[in-house]
Formats: structure tokens, sequence, C-alpha cells
């Protein structure tokens, strides 16, 4: 607060007369906040501004997905190295963390709306595909939605456990969006099979920015594990749109069940850039 002593202390008084009170007991504080308050007592608190801290905690995060990757992946093909985080990788402060929390927009209520961000590994315990298959049946599936393009692989819940997954949920516990990053045979990574929830396709779409949410996180991933590029492969003129304006670059055509698509590509320069642009929806 800004202001003349005598105001602010007057305004304190219409708080009180309010019954507006402040003397709320520890116990009922937050636990996060009970804990900040037991770190000035004992000296060891930090100013060191919160989403330094939390991206401090996440690097730790990644140094035990690295471990645990590590074992997972001890029979399997080398190619699923490429899923592992790097440990010495230099990150960017940007980067959307696997539980990231972002703005999202819902356009009909005029609105802005949290969402949030989290991976599957692969080969993860059968009971998170089962749990993402039947979100996909009962939100995306069992209602008609003429205007949406759901992906054969999402109309079959076909969900493959090579391959990492990323999805998005907003606090109603609604899926706004899935995608994944597989490793070709050729050592190459690609994101595949991303979609938006039905709901947020078409003219009346609800949620603005579920798609550039997922995006932003696969783009993280490729940065968190060493990966240089990240290609996209698509029919569609308004994904080859979308994709553009994001940064990605055409890289040639690949031929899918006889029909040419177009490819395209970040490499870690765009990426980064990209971080860049998206970083004002990243909540703390």
């Amino acid at each position: 607060m800004s202001a003349d002593k005598n105001i602010i202390n007057k305004s304190f008084e219409k708080i009180e007369k309010a019954g507006i009170r402040f003397d709320i007991p520890k116990s009922k504080l937050p636990k996060e906040v009970q804990d900040e308050i037991a770190s000035m007592a004992d000296g060891t608190y930090t100013i060191t501004p919160k989403s330094e801290r939390d991206f401090a905690q996440y690097k730790l995060k990644l140094a035990e997905k690295h471990d645990k990757l590590i074992a997972k992946f001890a029979n399997k093909s080398p190619n699923f190295a490429k899923f592992i985080p790097k440990k010495d990788v230099e990150l960017p402060w940007n980067i959307v963390k696997d539980g990231q929390s972002v703005y999202l927009q819902n356009i009909r209520e005029g609105k802005s709306l949290f969402g949030e961000v989290t991976d599957i590994m692969p080969f993860s315990d059968k009971k998170e595909y089962e749990k993402l298959s039947e979100e996909i049946k009962k939100q995306w599936l069992s209602k008609q939605y003429p205007q949406a393009d759901i992906l054969p692989s999402y109309k079959t819940r076909t969900l493959y456990n090579d391959a990492n997954y990323f999805t998005l949920r907003t606090e109603d516990g609604r899926l706004q969006a899935i995608a994944n990053i597989e490793i070709q045979d050729n050592g190459e990574v690609w994101g595949r099979n991303l979609n938006t929830a039905p709901w947020n396709q078409g003219k009346n779409a609800e949620i603005r920015g579920a798609g550039t949410a997922i995006i932003a996180r696969m783009v993280s991933f490729c940065l968190e594990t060493g990966n240089k590029t990240l290609k996209f492969a698509t029919n569609k003129p308004e994904n080859i749109k979308l994709y553009k304006s994001l940064g990605m670059v055409k890289d040639g055509t690949k031929n899918i069940n006889g029909e040419n698509y177009t490819v395209l590509k970040f490499d870690e320069a765009t990426m980064k850039a990209y971080l860049n642009k998206y970083q004002i929806n990243l909540t703390c």
C-alpha cells in the first residue's frame, strides 16, 4: 500500500469495523504458508523468488526421472534414450514443466481459466492408459460433435505405451487436449496425434489455447531431453498455418497411407523462440 500514514490507519479502522479479521490461527493457514513462517523463525527463509525455487525443484524432479527411465529402458532400443532428461543440459527458465499450470481462454464465457499440462511417461502403469482411455470415452465420444475431427487412434482409444503422452486438463476435470511424441526408427523425434477436445473445434469453439499449450510442453520436453528438432506432419491447411505462426518451417513431405503430408519442424532456436512468445501464458 502506498498512501499517507493517516489514510492507511483510517483504512484499517474501516476494515476492522466491517468485521474483516486478520488474526487467523496459524493452524488454519495452508501448509505451504505454515512452512514459510517456520523457515522465517529458524532463519532458513530465502527471498529467492518462488518461480526460481520451483524451477530448482523441477530440475531435481528431472534428475529423478532420468534415473527412473535409465532403469526402465535398460533392455529396450537405444532410441528410447531420446526420452530421458539430460542432467547437463542448460534449460531456459520459461520451459513448460510437467505439471505446469497455464492460462487458457474460455471464449464462450469471456474469461480466463487454468489448465494443467501433465506427462505420461513411456511404459507407464496400465492404469494411466486406462484412465486416459475412459476420459476419452466419456468426454469426447459419448456425445456427437459434428464439427469435430477426432483422430482414429482416439476414436478407437488406441494408446501406444512406447510414446510419451502429454495431456491438458482444466480445473473442472475436462480433458482439453492430448498429443504424444514418438521416436522413429531413424531416431527422429516426431509429434503425433495432437488432438484438441471436440468442444474446442469449429466456429463455436469453447476454449482457446489448448493446442498451443500442448505444443509448448512438447517443445519443452525436447529441450529437457536434448533433442534438437521436433517434427509434425499434417494434411490440413489450418494446421500448417498454425504451426508456421509458432515458428515452425516446412521440411518437405511425408507419405502416410498413400497421401502426402506436409512436414514442419522446430529446431533448437525456434523452440526457444516459441517459449519466449508463450511465456505470458505461464502461471506461478
